[in-house]
Order: C-alpha cells, then structure tokens, then sequence
C-alpha cells in the first residue's frame, strides 16, 4: 500500500500541471477568471511541500507499526 500511495503522490505534478493547462485555456477563451489560475498554480507550488509530508507520515507510519509489534529496527 506505501507504494501505491507514494506512485499516486508522484503524479501530483503531472496532475497540477494539467489543471494550470486547462485553467490558462478557460482564461483564454474567455470562460475562465483570474483567481482560478492563481489557485492553479499555487496548487502546483504546494506538490512538492505535499510529498515530503506524504513520505515522512508513510516513515513515522511504518516505524509506529514495527515498534508495535515489536520488531526491532536495524541500521543501514
């Protein structure tokens, strides 16, 4: 499951870089406004601070778990 959640993390960017993509259109064609393109691209600003926290929850996550059941922790 950590694996799939951390492929899915990893595909954010893509993600927000698509939605800034439609956004910039919408805006072009008239359809769009200003604020959703600003919201767009702090979206995809925010990725990155947004799979650091993913991982590290995923770290303190797994460490809960082998503490719990008593599995003791080796040391590259």
């Amino acid at each position: 499951m950590r694996r799939s959640i951390a492929k899915i993390a990893a595909r954010e960017p893509e993600f927000c870089r698509e939605t800034l993509r439609l956004t910039r259109q919408r805006k072009q064609m008239g359809v769009g406004v200003v604020l959703e393109d600003i919201q767009a691209q702090q979206e995809l600003l925010k990725v990155p601070t947004d799979l650091v926290t993913i991982v590290t929850e995923l770290n303190q996550q797994q460490y809960a778990l082998l503490h719990s059941v008593g599995t003791a922790l080796r040391r590259p």
